[in-house]
């Protein structure tokens, strides 16, 4: 029981880090392409 305790606390945590990441990727995306336009759409595509 005690090392199922820590192994659940230690997936939950790299779940949250990985989260965080790539949240911060997109939105810093999605600003930077819109004022071209075009270039919002094939950035967006890949």
């Amino acid at each position: 029981a005690g090392d199922a305790e820590p192994s659940t606390t230690a997936k939950t945590t790299t779940a949250k880090v990985t989260t965080a990441p790539t949240t911060a990727k997109p939105t810093t995306a999605k600003p930077a392409t819109k004022p071209n336009g075009t270039e919002s759409i094939t950035t967006y595509k890949p």
